[in-house]
């Protein structure tokens, strides 16, 4: 484990807070997740471990996280209006699409993936399954409207 998200900082005991040490210590990055809102639980962004943060200074977005430290999307749709999300199961992930837009109704996506596969079949609320065109490591859609689930393994 290289990457360590502490929650709340603030509520460490300090046991907690002297594992966190130590895991710097060993090499490992630590981000503290800064809520706001009311009851805490909106994530506004991120900070280093122990960064005092003034109110000047703006919290990292998580795509700031992955550019400073080079990680990768499993996967990212090349049209703005197809959001996803992934669950990984025993020897194959599910790729849930969402299309956001009202004005799009018809899509026609390339997923990217950033992992090994073979098959990807695509379920919707219209067709039960289709296998899809594959090809250097992306996924073709062929036209969904609201969305789709595709099983890849």
């Amino acid at each position: 484990v290289k990457y360590l998200f502490v929650p709340k900082e603030e509520a460490l005991s300090a046991y907690e807070k002297q594992a966190v040490e130590e895991f710097i210590k060993k090499g490992g990055n630590v981000y503290s997740v800064r809520n706001k809102g009311t009851d805490r639980t909106y994530v506004s962004g991120y900070s280093l471990y122990g960064e005092i943060m003034e109110t000047y200074k703006p919290y990292y977005e998580f795509y700031d996280l992955m550019y400073i430290n080079g990680w990768k999307p499993l996967a990212v749709p090349n049209l703005p209006n197809i959001t996803l999300r992934i669950l990984e199961g025993e020897g194959y992930k599910l790729i849930v699409l969402v299309n956001t837009s009202r004005a799009i109704r018809n899509s026609s996506p390339v997923i990217d993936c950033n992992f090994d596969f073979s098959d990807a079949v695509l379920y919707t609320s219209l067709s039960e399954s289709a296998s899809l065109k594959i090809e250097s490591g992306k996924i073709y859609v062929s036209d969904i409207t609201d969305g789709g689930i595709i099983v890849v393994k």
